[in-house]
């Protein structure tokens, strides 16, 4: 697999500790950030990708990003870093 797009990102809070997922279509790419919140997709094929957040700490909620085009050799990066919310209690 050749280095094409790569989502280089953080996300914060680090207590979240989501697994990141790149979605295109059927096909799923997926990484687990490191201590500081960094990560990256990287070996995408050109096309349209919705970045999935699934924290493994159940105090967050999922985040989704839907829409993001790559095209061939593109690096995409979030104007600013992935804010996970609280998950919301029901009483």
């Amino acid at each position: 697999m050749r280095n094409k797009p790569v989502f280089p990102e953080r996300y914060f809070p680090l207590e979240a500790e989501p697994f990141v997922y790149a979605i295109a279509g059927e096909d799923t790419t997926g990484t687990q950030p490191d201590d500081n919140g960094n990560f990256q997709l990287i070996g995408l094929e050109e096309g349209t990708y919705n970045v999935w957040f699934n924290p493994t700490n159940n105090a967050f909620a999922d985040s989704l990003v839907e829409g993001i085009e790559l095209e061939e050799g593109e690096q995409f990066q979030f104007e600013e870093d992935v804010q996970l919310e609280e998950a919301s209690t029901q009483n």
